[in-house]
């Protein structure tokens, strides 16, 4: 059965594993829906500079991803609040405590409950992909092809 990772460890590469990763996960910028930028029909990128965020722990493939898109356009990550799953930032952010930057999949049941905004922010993105280690020269099992069309049509 082959794992999905974020961003693995190159140690961990040998041999006798095979990689893949082209399964983008796409990642949002969320509010609650009275912050000020929740009323805007698009941000600027500027507006994030003054925002606090609430983000997930040191090492988490999000918090890299956006510390590196912000970063690439001069705006550092100003971290009000350190939770250690995703859930609970979610939950952190409908109850006004900042802003957060989570994958969508994972967003999708608040932002339909109208716990929290999805902002749309002009000009950036967050590319954040999937990465596939499997045994080289096995062929995938059922499962596994299953968790891959799953991985890809949830995240596509």
């Amino acid at each position: 059965m082959p794992a999905a990772i974020e961003r693995p460890a190159l140690s961990l590469y040998s041999a006798l594993m095979a990689r893949e990763s082209d399964a983008m996960r796409p990642v949002a910028v969320i509010a609650p829906p009275d912050h000020p930028l929740a009323r805007k029909r698009r941000v600027s990128p500027a507006n994030l500079a003054t925002a606090e965020f609430i983000v997930r722990e040191r090492g988490s493939g999000t918090r890299q991803v956006a510390t590196e898109a912000l970063s690439a356009i001069g705006i550092s990550l100003r971290v009000a609040l350190v939770l250690s799953s995703t859930e609970a930032i979610k939950q952190a952010v409908g109850a006004g405590l900042g802003l957060a930057i989570v994958s969508r999949a994972a967003i999708a049941d608040q932002v339909a409950l109208g716990r929290v905004v999805a902002l749309s922010i002009r000009g950036l993105s967050f590319p954040r992909s999937l990465n596939e280690l499997r045994l080289a020269g096995r062929a995938p099992s059922a499962a596994a092809t299953a968790f891959r069309r799953l991985i890809r049509t949830q995240w596509a």
